[in-house]
């Protein structure tokens, strides 16, 4: 299946194909070690990172979810990548995104991402963290805000849109929703999903 995908990309977008990296590359969640050789999407994410090819789509490229903005960089179905900026004292609060499986990256900015409960800070451009379909997951961004890329394989045949239209969390919001952060009280402004 890899390589098949790896011949589509490659033929689809004229640059080469991603890396499938080999046995002995790990990854750990929950306690248990997965091989990054048998994951598309590690693959995919070191291929991008690396090459940094453009195909953004001509429709639907810019989403604005509550207060993030975010666009695409690169679609090729399953396949996508988003770059998302957030204004200072803001949050985003629980969700998951039940059809992404993704790698969130810093870029930018003050951010804390946490998933499945773990917390993480980095100033370190390129640093990511795996965000499974099911993980719970958030960020809070202080006085300067953040940007960060987000590289995701859609999954059960859904087609990528935004991962802020592919969303749930425990208010049973379908789209995504984010807080700007006041000292008196936090405002939370939501988008309707666009037809």
């Amino acid at each position: 299946m890899e390589e098949r995908i790896g011949l589509h990309l490659a033929r689809e977008s004229k640059v080469s194909a991603p890396t499938l990296y080999p046995p002995g590359h790990f990854l750990r969640y929950k306690g248990i070690l997965l091989s990054q050789a048998q994951d598309d999407l590690t693959g995919f994410l070191h291929w991008w990172l690396k090459k940094r090819p453009f195909r953004p789509p001509l429709d639907n490229s810019i989403n604005h979810n509550g207060v993030i903005s975010g666009t695409v960089l690169y679609r090729q179905p399953p396949y996508q990548v988003q770059l998302f900026i957030v204004p200072p004292n803001s949050e985003i609060k629980s969700h998951v995104h039940p059809d992404v499986d993704s790698y969130e990256v810093y870029m930018t900015g003050d951010i804390k991402f946490w998933s499945d409960d773990v917390l993480y800070e980095t100033t370190n451009p390129g640093m990511f963290i795996r965000v499974y379909p099911q993980s719970p997951h958030g960020g809070d961004f202080g006085k300067k805000g953040g940007c960060f890329l987000s590289v995701q394989k859609w999954l059960n045949g859904v087609e990528p849109t935004s991962v802020g239209n592919n969303w749930d969390d425990k208010d049973s919001n379908r789209v995504g929703t984010a807080s700007l952060k006041d000292s008196n009280e936090s405002t939370t402004t939501k988008t309707e999903e666009r037809a």
